[in-house]
């Protein structure tokens, strides 16, 4: 039985899938229903109607462009995709911002989408770069445009909503563990971690919580392990190991093994 409405016949996209489990038929109900009810009330005076009408209006969803440009940005098919560009990203971000701080059935519905296979593609576009590669404008711009508004999301002011950034946070790192060497990323992390230790949280998020630690404690590792590396004396003794050979019949110390071993092989 089909349980809630589609997200995407409610942002007024074509649903991909084939044979969709939630309802399509959401909006012609209640038109239906409005329908039946102005009806039924055809008799009342006109300034009745004025202020049903007004009320319908102030109901209307205000968000449901801005899903809709949101969600276009989300691949459905990874194989299918294409990068987004810098501008793109900034327009993707801001819509994200936006749907986040409108309510909290949009922030739910965002984070969730986010946290998905194809969300992270969007996630991972803006994070999986080489900043040290950049100028000093070309990084301060990827700063202020991408990577802050980024991290605003993934460590929004709602605390209800912090577990379930989380797991967008240690699922984004774990399937890009290259991109925890970036000390921006790394320290964004140990921010969220930070606010994290101090909740009460499920068992499910405190797994994510040790998969973040985890993956950020195998960054510094490596680090060092490479600084260690490079500090080694290319003069120093280098180990070397004799094994000792025991030789074949009376020629052994111990002597022959079997009636079969001769010195004459």
């Amino acid at each position: 039985m089909a349980k809630g409405i589609c997200d995407f016949f409610e942002a007024g996209v074509k649903c991909p899938r084939a044979k969709c489990r939630y309802k399509h038929s959401a909006a012609s109900t209640f038109a239906s229903g409005q329908k039946r009810h102005n009806d039924s009330r055809a008799d009342a005076p006109s300034t009745s109607r004025s202020n049903g009408a007004s009320h319908l209006t102030a109901n209307k969803d205000e968000f449901v462009d801005v899903r809709k440009k949101w969600l276009y940005c989300i691949p459905q098919d990874k194989r299918k995709s294409r990068p987004l560009g810098d501008k793109e990203l900034q327009n993707f971000l801001a819509l994200t911002l936006n749907l986040i701080n409108s309510n909290a059935d949009n922030m739910q519905r965002v984070i969730s989408k986010l946290g998905g296979e194809c969300g992270l593609m969007r996630v991972l576009e803006i994070i999986d770069r080489d900043f040290a590669a950049m100028n000093d404008d070309e990084l301060e711009s990827a700063v202020a445009t991408l990577l802050m508004p980024c991290f605003r999301i993934l460590s929004h002011e709602a605390n209800e909503y912090v577990e379930v950034s989380i797991a967008v946070l240690a699922s984004m790192i774990d399937r890009n563990r290259s991109a925890i060497a970036n000390t921006s990323l790394q320290t964004a992390a140990k921010e969220l971690v930070a606010l994290l230790e101090l909740e009460n949280l499920s068992r499910a998020n405190e797994r994510h919580l040790r998969t973040i630690k985890t993956v950020m404690q195998l960054a510094i590792d490596l680090l060092e392990a490479h600084t260690n590396a490079s500090r080694v004396d290319p003069g120093a003794p280098v180990a070397t190991f004799t094994f000792a050979q025991d030789r074949p019949g009376a020629l052994s110390a111990l002597g022959p093994r079997h009636n079969n071993d001769s010195e004459n092989i």
